[in-house]
């Protein structure tokens, strides 16, 4: 009986031991992730673009840009990641973008009007 009860606190512990190691990579997990937000902008004129397709090819990750051409990205690992701007009568923007996880990423994004040649 005692080798039984012995048996049994130390797997409890063992448990207990194991589940606070996860907890605690999911958190540093949690942390380490980013977000790039920013705003879309017509070249020559400064405007703000509503309805820009903004996309980081790397995550998946696309959404529209606000009335004021603002978008948020969240939920990327520090590394590197190429972001495309698309929206109708514009040429296609494609960058690069390093996300070093120190601190929240701003980027201004400029797109020209296609020419109708």
């Amino acid at each position: 009986m005692r080798k039984l009860l012995l048996s049994a606190a130390v797997l409890l512990t063992a448990a207990s031991t194991s589940l606070k190691t996860i907890a605690s990579d999911s958190e540093n997990k949690s942390a380490s992730l980013m977000s790039v937000s920013g705003q879309v902008v017509d070249y020559e004129t400064g405007e703000a673009l509503a309805g820009v397709l903004v996309k980081i090819e790397e995550s998946g990750s696309a959404l529209y840009t606000d009335f004021e051409g603002k978008f948020e990205i969240t939920d990327l690992y520090p590394g590197r990641y190429s972001i495309n701007a698309s929206y109708i009568s514009y040429q296609v923007r494609s960058m690069d973008l390093d996300v070093n996880g120190e601190e929240k990423e701003l980027i201004k994004i400029t797109l020209n009007q296609a020419s109708l040649k």
